[in-house]
């Protein structure tokens, strides 16, 4: 099984979706589970990789101070993109977008290079053809998944992004039909 952010555009139907893994092999998508609003799990016929992960909940990082080990991953074309960047302490997401939003999001410090949002978020803020769900990584392991970038009309980036929290999702994910977890 794979878990993936929920495609928002593309049909949930197993048989318009193929996957590629790491060592470029392609797997048929035998079923496709709606699990949360948030995610869905793909189930192919073969396994997918070595790489397992992890839900354990002391494998997730805190956010009590900032941290510059943190990048954005993205899909552009077909190629997996990163994007440097820096996660917010809690405290600090709090005080920029709102108290209480580190309670179920991580914040990433603004980026203010012109037209960013186009880079890793979407191609037109009037028009969007494309938009994509970029990935929060911080120490080496995926933490949360795009909610907002806070594009402005230039595609630039005028606000920390937020992404939400995978530890907050964990017990979603763990009631998906079928999902096993070693060390729960």
């Amino acid at each position: 099984m794979v878990l993936s952010a929920a495609p928002y555009y593309n049909a949930m139907n197993a048989a318009t979706y193929l996957m590629t893994d790491v060592d470029l092999k392609v797997h048929t998508v035998a079923k496709l589970v709606g699990a949360h609003s948030s995610f869905h799990v793909f189930k192919t016929c073969q396994p997918f990789g070595e790489a397992r992960f992890n839900l354990t909940i002391s494998e997730f990082v805190t956010f009590d101070a900032s941290n510059t080990d943190a990048a954005i991953i993205f899909f552009a074309g077909n190629s997996l993109k990163s994007k440097s960047t820096t996660t917010l302490s809690d405290a600090d997401c709090d005080t920029q977008l709102a108290v209480g939003a580190s309670d179920i999001g991580a914040c990433i410090e603004q980026d203010t290079t012109a037209g960013i949002c186009s880079t890793y978020y979407m191609d037109n803020y009037d028009t969007t053809t494309f938009q994509r769900v970029p990935l929060l990584v911080v120490n080496g392991r995926v933490q949360a998944f795009c909610s907002s970038v806070n594009c402005d009309s230039k595609l630039d980036n005028d606000d920390p992004g937020y992404f939400f929290k995978m530890s907050f999702n964990r017990q979603s994910i763990l009631n998906i039909e079928g999902i096993v977890v070693d060390n729960p």
